[in-house]
């Protein structure tokens, strides 16, 4: 595994993931989203590439926010229905901490 390269967002990304809440990482592909978001969590999933992630995420997607937190959840975006579930844990303040990585923003909804 490639050692993990400083970035200039690592300490304020630190420092934020002293609070409930969550952080979005967004940006072109290979640009470092998934190494920070892995380098600053304790448990993930990646839904592009872990097999059976994405059938849970149709099943019981409340299951991908279990582990340890923060939680890092890349590739969020191919399980949309993930973005409302992270929300309503932070609103919950259910120790909730989370980084989100992927290259896409939820649509406005009324809700």
């Amino acid at each position: 595994m490639a050692t993990y390269r400083a970035r200039v967002i690592d300490a304020q990304l630190a420092e934020t993931l002293q609070y409930p809440g969550a952080v979005l990482l967004e940006g072109p592909r290979a640009c470092g989203k998934s190494a920070t978001g892995r380098h600053h969590t304790a448990s993930g999933v990646q839904l592009d590439t872990e097999p059976g992630a994405l059938r849970l995420a149709e099943r019981d997607p409340a299951q991908l926010l279990a582990g340890a937190r923060p939680r890092f959840i890349d590739e969020w975006q191919l399980a949309p229905q993930i973005w409302n579930l992270v929300r309503n844990a932070v609103d919950q303040q259910e120790d909730a901490s989370f980084i989100m990585a992927g290259s896409a923003v939820p649509a406005d909804d009324v809700t």
